[in-house]
């Protein structure tokens, strides 16, 4: 029971640790997809920001498109005002949702967690890059991901990494049951045959164990002994 129960506990923690590393490293390779992202529509709207092409960058944004994770993005000026802006087809979102402002998304949540131009926040994620045109700043791309489906493909991996520990943990038990069974039967033989042997001092009876594990040869050695009991007490008897 207590070797079970040590199992259970080691494929519990496993389970933790594979979908914890599991969520580990698909979040963080969509955060990277998505600077990497960022970073090459942020390169491409620099001519548009230059010269005042708000249709050429919304056409760059389109790009984002391809990315069924980016719900929003939006392009601001070095004023800080709005350039350019993407919505995923049919998305329907509120204005203020629509066009939130930098300082509004690294605000949003008092919960989020700030790492290199991203922030990630319950099921979003939020990417701010800046547009440097000449060593200047003119511009930044605000880029909205949700990442709920990443949540849904933890929690399947969970169902799934659990079922497998179960059937592990069930594959152990009957080996051990089968192992315990192979090892206490032959053992209490043994200890039922002494205790008939002190108690009638009947040495003419043999465990007969011709295995050759470790409970075999202390069977053959108890039945070894019992003959040479049984040789000496015949002689003295004659």
């Amino acid at each position: 029971m207590i070797n079970v129960s040590v199992t259970a506990v080691a494929l519990f923690f496993a389970v933790i640790m594979a979908v914890a590393g599991e969520y580990i490293n698909k979040r963080d390779f969509i955060m990277e997809s998505l600077k990497v992202q960022a970073k090459m529509v942020g390169n491409s709207t620099t001519d548009a920001l230059v010269f005042n092409d708000k249709s050429g960058a919304e056409d760059t944004l389109q790009a984002l498109s391809v990315s069924p994770d980016v719900h929003t993005a939006v392009i601001y000026d070095a004023t800080g005002e709005i350039f350019a802006n993407y919505i995923k087809d049919g998305l329907v979102i509120s204005n203020d949702e629509q066009f939130q402002s930098h300082s509004h998304a690294k605000g949003s949540s008092s919960k989020s967690h700030f790492h290199d131009g991203s922030i990630e926040s319950k099921n979003k994620i939020h990417i701010i890059e800046k547009i440097i045109h000449d060593n200047e700043l003119i511009g930044s791309l605000f880029i909205q991901a949700d990442i709920s489906g990443l949540y849904k493909n933890i929690i399947y991996y969970l169902i799934y990494t659990t079922i497998v520990a179960l059937l592990g943990l069930a594959l152990a038990s009957l080996l051990l049951f089968k192992l315990r069974k192979s090892i206490t039967r032959p053992l209490n033989k043994l200890t039922e045959l002494m205790s008939f042997v002190i108690q009638n001092h009947d040495y003419s009876t043999r465990v007969n164990n011709y295995s050759d594990d470790e409970i075999g040869v202390l069977s053959r050695s108890f039945d070894k002994m019992l003959a040479h009991i049984q040789a000496n007490d015949q002689r003295l008897e004659h």
